[in-house]
């Protein structure tokens, strides 16, 4: 009768372990990027660069279509625009803000009359989960309880409401990137300034 439920037991926890591998590969394995790029609108913006062209200013949004929150890294966006066939760097004007889950956020570029398409590399980690359990409580208003301001300090390792980001993401985070790239209307490219 031992033998049986033992081997029950194993049975069960392989199973388990199985289920649990596909669930983690097939969530690795979403080919679509969680981050979209959408042009709002393109205009002259009146300034020329160095070798005399007319550059345009890009307004668009980069939305977060995910249910995750992303800690957008500071130094984002590396910003580049096609010309000719070729990949230049472009002068993003925007800094980054972290990306609430299903949220957009405006970006605007400085670009090359004759581009057509640019493309945002975006670096970003997930919200870890001891943070996310600190935004969830503050958003509840537990702060305003003398046992949960108690406890904080002693749950959470870190100060729990304005956290320094090298905190709670280590010294040498996974960044994942990610390439948005969205192509420019062609009549920004036909006709002249």
């Amino acid at each position: 009768m031992r033998g049986r439920t033992l081997a029950l037991v194993a049975v069960a926890a392989v199973t388990l372990a199985a289920l649990l591998a596909v669930a983690v590969a097939f969530a690795l394995r979403s080919s679509s990027s969680p981050l979209v790029l959408k042009l709002v609108t393109s205009a002259p913006s009146g300034t020329i660069d160095d070798n005399g062209t007319d550059l345009w200013l890009l307004s668009l949004t980069l939305s977060n279509r995910s249910a995750e929150f992303f800690m957008v890294d500071r130094g984002w966006p590396a910003a580049a625009a096609r010309v000719n066939g070729n990949w230049r760097p472009t002068l993003p004007l925007t800094t980054a803000r972290d990306l609430r889950p299903h949220s957009e956020q405006d970006v605007l570029l400085l670009v090359p009359f004759s581009a057509d398409a640019c493309r945002l590399e975006t670096q970003f980690v997930i919200e870890p989960l001891h943070l996310r359990c600190m935004r969830i409580l503050a958003n509840l208003g537990l702060w305003r309880y003398s046992w949960y301001r108690y406890l904080a300090p002693h749950i959470f390792p870190i100060g729990w409401l304005q956290p320094v980001k090298s905190d709670y993401l280590g010294s040498a985070p996974r960044w994942r990137q990610v390439t948005t790239e969205v192509l420019l209307p062609g009549s920004s490219v036909t006709n002249g300034p």
